[in-house]
Formats: C-alpha cells, sequence, structure tokens
C-alpha cells in the first residue's frame, strides 16, 4: 500500500474519532440538563355511567317482562350494550365512551319481537341493530345499513325478517312492511338506499328489488 493511501485512511480513521467523541459529549449534555424527563404511558380515566350518559341522549329501556337495552361498563373507559331477552343476556360487540359522535351510539327505536336499537350520522347514513331470539332460545343479533339519497323526502331504517322487508319511518313513527316473495324469504340485505319516495334493498345475492313507499302497509307495535 503506498504512502498517500495509509495517509487517507489514517486521517479517515481519526475524522470518525473525532466525530464519536462529539456526539458522546453531546448526549452526556442532554442527559444532564433533562436528568428526570420521562415517558409516561397514559392513564385510563375512570368514565362513570353517569358521565357517560351526559354525553349523549341515549337511555337504558327495561321492559315490564324484564327484557332491556341497559348500558354497562367493560372497561374503565368504555361502555358497552347489554342485551336481556327471556333467560339470555349478550353483549353487542360495541366499545363507546364520551368521544364517541352521539348519534353512533345506539338508542332504543321500538320493540316488535326484536329489540331494536338504532344510530344513524348526517343526512345519509342509518344502521339498525335488530335483537332477537334463536331458536336455541339465545340472543341473535342482525345489522341493517341504509344509505340516504339527497334527493329523497322519506327517511328511516329498513330491514328484513323472513320475507318481509319493514320500513321504519324515523318522521312519521311509524313501522311499515312489505310482503315478498316465497323465494326471497332466504336471502340476505346487504343495503339498502332511500330515493324521493322509494326503497331499493340490495341483497348480497345479487338480487336488488324497488318498491314506492305507497306499496307499505301500516304495522302496528308494542313497546311494553
Amino acid at each position: 500500500m503506498n504512502k498517500f493511501k495509509k495517509e487517507q485512511i489514517s486521517s479517515f480513521c481519526k475524522m470518525s474519532a473525532l466525530l464519536a467523541l462529539l456526539m458522546l459529549l453531546s448526549c452526556k449534555d442532554s442527559l444532564l440538563q433533562y436528568p428526570n424527563v420521562k415517558v409516561q404511558a397514559q392513564e385510563k380515566i375512570n368514565l362513570s355511567k353517569e358521565q357517560f350518559l351526559s354525553c349523549t341522549d341515549a337511555r337504558d329501556t327495561v321492559f315490564k317482562n324484564g327484557d332491556y337495552a341497559k348500558f354497562i361498563s367493560i372497561d374503565s373507559d368504555k361502555y358497552g350494550v347489554a342485551i336481556k331477552m327471556g333467560a339470555d343476556v349478550d353483549t353487542l360487540n360495541l366499545y363507546m365512551n364520551c368521544q364517541t359522535p352521539n348519534g353512533m351510539i345506539p338508542k332504543f327505536l321500538y320493540r316488535q319481537g326484536c329489540i331494536m336499537l338504532c344510530r344513524g350520522s348526517g343526512f345519509s347514513y342509518r344502521s339498525l341493530i335488530a335483537c332477537s331470539m334463536d331458536e336455541d332460545r339465545k340472543i341473535k343479533e342482525n345489522n341493517f345499513e341504509t344509505e340516504r339519497d339527497v334527493s329523497a323526502n322519506i327517511d328511516g331504517y329498513v330491514f328484513k325478517d323472513d320475507n318481509n322487508i319493514f320500513f321504519y319511518d324515523i318522521m312519521k313513527d311509524k313501522l311499515l312492511f312489505k310482503k315478498l316473495p316465497e323465494d326471497f324469504s332466504d336471502l340476505m340485505v346487504s343495503k339498502s338506499q332511500l330515493y324521493e319516495d322509494s326503497i331499493t334493498v340490495f341483497f348480497r345475492e345479487g338480487k336488488e328489488e324497488t318498491y314506492q313507499l305507497k306499496q307499505f302497509s301500516q304495522l302496528s307495535y308494542n313497546n311494553d
């Protein structure tokens, strides 16, 4: 190796050593300047039920036969919804606190065999949670989404049960239904769309049907 290359390597080693020393001194000065700085994990805040309910207009609902839809604590700072039907109690897969938009906290809508809870956000999004009993007397949860077009004169929630399509009219506080053909009884609803005076139902199997609101009949229901 010639003398020029040896001098280059020597200079490079000296420069590297100097930089390392400067970095070490810089770190030491920082530690001396801030000796007690520690990174602390954010502590959870205990959220009482009273505090949680003050963030929303949703409330517990208890029926005469003992069934209910109640808000329960599922963590120190989160609440969920417990549903009781008959001897069975189940908790919906929801986690809420005071940062949850009020419209997305489920509220009791009505009871007609099922316990219906509703959620909505802004002009266009509506969501319905239908809790019913299955053949084994266990609580079954079904979720239905309804979108509202800008042209819509109607507002509410659409869901399906057996071979009936139901529409809960928010504006008139009425439950309406329309019977479907028998071959629709096993079809699953993916979503529904509200237009000017009509409802389009999209099924997971690829079918879609549009119904005029005047084709629906009114159904009475009991919230006891």
